[in-house]
């Protein structure tokens, strides 16, 4: 009987990665029968335990052969789950894809369609008054779209960005973009 035991989990090795009794949990051991393991869940395909509670998660994205990964602390596990699902209805819909990151152009202009509809907020929660939609808008089409427009969302840094634009320059104490 023994037998018939380590030849089945050697066939289940064989064809995934880990036997059962051996899948990574929250405790970021291995050995089955640990002492460590015991009172903690096991975390669904995608999820690796790291150190100081967090939850690594992972979503790959077969058409560029790239991961998309976001860290969560352990308390946040729901959360985990959901930002997995959604990035992997968003792979397999076409609307996201790993290793892409969109222009400045595409990211306001998404930005400034969402805030117009309500779908984005401010901090407190408001929806952007059109006098405020009208400021952006101004500042867009006047300022950033001509000097960041084409560039990476992940291309700009703060001290990219002060060169590009000149730096907030104000005698208010307030940071306000150059004419």
């Amino acid at each position: 009987m023994a037998r018939l035991d380590i030849s089945a989990q050697q066939s289940y090795v064989a064809g995934h990665a880990n036997p059962p009794d051996v899948q990574a949990t929250t405790g970021g051991t291995t050995a089955a029968g640990d002492s460590s393991m015991k009172g903690q869940r096991k975390l669904p395909k995608g999820m690796v335990a790291r150190e100081k509670g967090r939850i690594l998660v992972q979503v790959y994205d077969r058409r560029v052969g790239k991961r998309i990964g976001k860290t969560f602390d352990r308390r946040e596990l729901a959360a985990a789950k959901s930002w997995k699902r959604d990035t992997e209805q968003a792979i397999e819909k076409g609307l996201l894809r790993a290793g892409e990151c969109p222009t400045f152009r595409e990211a306001s202009a998404e930005f400034m369609r969402g805030a117009a509809e309500g779908s984005i907020r401010g901090r407190s929660g408001e929806r952007f008054k059109p006098s405020t939609l009208r400021g952006y808008e101004f500042a867009l089409r006047k300022t950033l779209l001509p000097r960041l427009g084409s560039l990476r969302l992940n291309e700009i840094r703060p001290g990219r960005l002060a060169e590009l634009i000149g730096g907030p320059h104000s005698g208010n104490g307030r940071s306000r973009l150059p004419e």
